[in-house]
């Protein structure tokens, strides 16, 4: 899928990071590990005690990193010994969603085989089931909602999605994942139209890293989609392009960003520079992704 991924991880010997056997997405992060190691231990007070104290950047990042590497029976045990259930829940629903897009894959609908979409379908409805489970109570709601709006998205149920990207957005505006997510919930090949996007690039996000992912990501689906969301014609999409990529640029160098979302913005800053053949910035962000591939854009688990 990422061809020139492959060629710049063999040009500057840039290989992923593993841990275990897939894609770190700790990203390196020891607080992150330390909270797994946690739940093996069954020190579950202690966990959800670390839990608690993550801002919105980190909870994120640490519950796809946890449900990515341990076992359903992991989380079930956790949710039976628990003090609060709100948090090994939650995280149980992402499990199944990470279960289910591993045998659907990002492949459009009808290029996934009929065991695939049976399976998808089947973890969409447990993880759903569990994630109704949390109560509305809980301190994590925005990162309920955000899960519950990519959920819904997989079962093509674009207008209560979109109230969950909502009421994720009142909570908490500058969340960077509800907007990812958003961004690809609201295209065409999901059910939403050229007049969402357009309205989202009308009223993005005043958190500069927030800014920065969503349009990267949206120039992304603009090729894929051959729309240009910035304009009327597809020739003038790679001018636009260039001219992002060089003003975040000059933005990353001047302020480098410190979230651990960082990574996803040089993965997105190295897959639209390659795919509008700016090799400079591919190759200078490629270089500061250190071997770190993000769930997005690259998928759970991507060949590279």
């Amino acid at each position: 899928m990422f061809d020139f991924i492959k060629n710049l991880a063999n040009q500057f010997l840039n290989t992923p990071k593993l841990y275990g056997n897939i894609i770190d997405y700790s990203y390196g992060n020891e607080v992150y590990r330390h909270i797994r190691s946690n739940i093996i231990l069954e020190k579950y007070d202690l966990v959800e005690e670390q839990i608690q104290r993550l801002n919105c950047d980190d909870l994120s990042t640490v519950i796809d990193f946890i449900t990515l590497t341990v076992d359903e029976n992991i989380l079930l045990e956790w949710i039976e010994n628990s003090n609060s259930r709100d948090i090994p829940t939650l995280m149980l629903g992402v499990f199944y969603n990470h279960e289910g897009w591993k045998a659907r894959s990002h492949a459009l609908y009808r290029e996934v085989s009929q065991d695939g979409r049976k399976t998808f379908s089947y973890y969409q409805q447990k993880g759903l089931e569990t994630l109704y489970k949390v109560s509305e109570n809980t301190s994590l709601l925005t990162e309920l909602y955000s899960r519950l709006m990519q959920f819904h998205m997989g079962e093509s149920e674009l207008d209560t999605a979109i109230d969950y990207f909502q009421k994720a957005k009142n909570r908490t505006p500058n969340d960077i994942w509800i907007y990812l997510r958003y961004s690809e919930l609201i295209q065409p090949k999901w059910g939403g139209d050229e007049e969402l996007v357009r309205e989202l690039l009308a009223n993005l996000p005043n958190h500069e890293l927030s800014r920065q992912i969503t349009l990267l990501k949206i120039i992304g689906e603009a090729y894929q989609a051959e729309i240009n969301y910035f304009g009327n014609d597809m020739s003038e999409l790679d001018k636009k392009a260039n001219e992002i990529l060089y003003e975040i640029d000059r933005s990353v160098s001047q302020n480098p960003p410190s979230s651990i979302h960082r990574y996803t913005l040089y993965c997105y800053l190295t897959i639209v520079a390659e795919t509008i053949n700016n090799h400079l910035i591919a190759e200078k962000y490629f270089a500061k992704m250190n071997g770190y591939y993000t769930l997005y854009p690259f998928g759970i688990n991507p060949e590279v």
